[in-house]
């Protein structure tokens, strides 16, 4: 069996939620035998009638325990990352920046945006919120915008099904060509949704991550320009290398040995 665990801060903005899984495989075991060895077996086939209904419990004990583990995370709101990047993160809060997607979405439950897809961990939303985007409070303030609702509900069944379109974007198979199903392009086009603060959900076969967006007042931020000197065109417009240069001999090489 194993444990995953998640939390959500309520006031710091950042929400993460978990589950938890165990398979109850319970061993049964018995053996029969009688006087001089004549035992009929009757002892294996009784452990073997209530190896069911004993999996059945330890199930149900394990589903109820680990829904008691996730409610005590929530409440606490720890959150199980490096202590060094929440630190980081507590650190700019303080200093005035705001998680919109915490701030906007408080009630939101297992809004993740990163999963282990070698043990498709997507397709029953145990993951991590490790995508942000940070406003500081003032144009926070007069800015951003919730937008439309999330997709699907904000409870943390809402979340699973987002992750995985309803259900539509199947995980990879555990045997054979362990590779992400493929999916029609009507299931992918769930990611095209209005525009709002939240989650975009892009398909598994795009990354293991998917996409935050805000949504911001028209004409908050004034029109960029790309200013048009020297430097910046040396930046912003060097020509891309093509595949072929990365494997070719270096100039200073070449004209060694020309000498």
């Amino acid at each position: 069996g194993g444990a995953a665990r998640g939390a959500r801060r309520r006031g710091g903005g950042r929400a993460q939620g978990g589950g938890r899984e165990r398979g109850a495989g319970d061993v049964a075991a018995g053996g029969g035998g009688g006087g001089g060895g004549g035992g009929d077996g009757g002892g294996v086939a009784g452990a073997r009638a209530d190896v069911q209904p004993r999996r059945d419990r330890a199930a149900l004990r394990d589903s109820a325990v680990g829904e008691a583990l996730r409610r005590v995370v929530l409440s606490l709101g720890e959150s199980s990352s490096s202590q060094e990047a929440v630190a980081w993160l507590r650190s700019i809060e303080a200093d005035g920046m705001v998680d919109t997607f915490g701030e906007l979405r408080p009630a939101a439950e297992c809004r993740f945006t990163c999963w282990d897809q070698y043990k498709n961990m997507r397709h029953v939303n145990v993951g991590r919120r490790i995508d942000y985007i940070y406003l500081d409070r003032p144009l926070f303030d007069e800015a951003a915008l919730r937008g439309p609702p999330l997709a699907e509900a904000e409870d943390a069944a809402g979340a699973l099904r987002a992750a995985t379109a309803g259900g539509r974007w199947a995980p990879a198979p555990w045997t054979g060509a362990s590779v992400l199903q493929e999916a029609p392009m009507t299931t992918h086009d769930t990611q095209f949704v209005p525009p709002h603060s939240g989650v975009i959900y892009t398909p598994p076969q795009a990354s293991d991550h998917v996409a935050v967006s805000l949504l911001l007042r028209h004409g908050a931020v004034p029109a960029q320009t790309l200013q048009l000197d020297d430097d910046t065109r040396s930046c912003s417009f060097r020509p891309q290398r093509t595949i072929a240069s990365f494997f070719g001999a270096a100039p200073a090489a070449k004209a060694a040995r020309r000498e």
